[in-house]
């Protein structure tokens, strides 16, 4: 898990499968009750499954060009 603080009301999926065979992603659920609570009682579902959070995108830095030239200079140097 990321270093953000666990949220229940964040949004998550149910994850069947392994790494052989592949995963399988269900859902768009508003919370961890409502996936847990379909993974219960889906009789189609492995024996195995897992609630997985999704999480945002995180921005890129970007990179400030005279930043760069001046780690260049002393790598150089």
């Amino acid at each position: 898990m990321s270093k953000e603080t666990y949220d229940a009301r964040q949004p998550r999926v149910i994850v069947t499968g392994n790494p052989v065979d592949g995963s399988n992603f269900i859902g768009l659920f508003p919370n961890s009750a409502s996936a847990i609570e379909r993974a219960d009682h889906d009789g189609r579902l492995d024996a195995d499954w897992w609630i997985a959070p999704l999480e945002r995108p995180r921005k890129k830095k970007r990179a400030r060009p005279g930043r760069l030239r001046r780690k260049q200079a002393r790598l150089e140097g």
